[in-house]
């Protein structure tokens, strides 16, 4: 059964209740009701629908990409690391180095622990869980996490802001370390550590847009006159639900262009000081990033008005059988 049928469904018995009651406010109340909850629903099985394939996709190019680089490649991508971190003399800098291992000394293990904590929130609740930081089996979570991958990507290589930590694998990192290293390097890393959480905070914005989308009307706002609170606040609404696509989208445009940027640098990093296999490896791999993030935006944007038009559709169908019904009722 697709949204379409689900909805007209619930038309049909919402509109056979209503006219029992022939309660046109009743009427209106529930046909709100009922038309943003299909509004939210379209909005999110959209979203979802569209996003989790482009995902799976770019993380497989991304992964065919590192496979036809091959082993001796990440192997030497460690020395182009070193040789950077070098150059910037980034160590100086205050940025902590930890290559992981399944064999790395206590003493680094300890520092890899610290890092990880101070980093939970960036990192995400598995890998500071307090069983996880204190049983036997961290460090070679840890190593696997760095070498294989983390929520879903391959993440060879990782940079914890908060804690000025880089970490990628002693035995091969992936084309990944280019972007950690191109934010590494930059200048004022407390500001930049500041607006990865501001950045990716906003993205969260969406869902109070579409909400308030799908949970509002079109209201008549007089022109040339002095608004009232109750008139304010739907002008507030009206804007919001009519720019859903817009805002939803510039929500995500901080995070959207703070990611292209990286790329760029990441790019950039790789032309200088890789061979022309391995750089040209990191521009594609990158090129498949900033896409899939700048498609993710777009069908935020998509899934924002999608909701607001699913309920409006709703919600004048449902205005159209209580005109009806109160004409039926006239005339009787």
């Amino acid at each position: 059964m697709n949204l379409q049928q689900l909805s007209a469904g619930i038309l049909q018995k919402y509109s056979t209740a209503s006219s029992n009651t022939k309660d046109k406010s009743s009427i209106n109340t529930k046909s709100s009701i009922i038309g943003g909850v299909l509004g939210y629903t379209a909005a999110t099985a959209l979203s979802s629908s569209l996003k989790e394939p482009l995902i799976i996709y770019s993380a497989e190019i991304t992964g065919n990409i590192r496979e036809e680089l091959g082993k001796e490649n990440l192997e030497s991508i460690v020395n182009i690391a070193d040789k950077f971190i070098d150059d910037k003399k980034l160590k100086e800098k205050g940025l902590n180095v930890i290559k992981v291992s399944k064999d790395m000394p206590l003493e680094e293990q300890q520092k890899l622990k610290s890092v990880v904590y101070e980093g939970r929130n960036f990192l995400g609740k598995f890998l500071y869980n307090k069983s996880l930081r204190n049983n036997s089996t961290f460090l070679a979570t840890m190593a696997d996490v760095v070498s294989f991958g983390l929520k879903g990507f391959s993440a060879s290589a990782l940079y914890i802001p908060k804690s000025r930590a880089l970490l990628f694998n002693k035995k091969g990192a992936g084309l990944e370390i280019f972007k950690e290293l191109a934010i590494a390097a930059k200048k004022f890393p407390k500001l930049q550590a500041a607006k990865i959480p501001l950045y990716n905070g906003l993205k969260h914005l969406t869902l109070p847009i579409i909400l308030i989308g799908v949970c509002s009307r079109n209201k008549n706002i007089p022109e040339g006159q002095q608004l009232n609170k109750k008139e304010k606040f739907d002008k507030f609404t009206n804007f919001v639900r009519n720019n859903a696509g817009k805002l939803s989208m510039a929500a995500f445009a901080p995070a959207l262009l703070m990611n292209i940027s990286n790329s760029a640098r990441a790019a950039n990093i790789a032309r200088k000081y890789a061979s022309k296999e391995i750089a040209q490896a990191s521009y594609a791999q990158e090129g498949v990033n900033s896409a899939r993030i700048l498609l993710a935006t777009l069908i935020t944007g998509l899934s924002a008005v999608t909701g607001v038009k699913v309920k409006d559709w709703f919600q004048n169908r449902s205005d159209k059988k209580a005109l009806t019904l109160k004409d039926s009722t006239v005339s009787k």
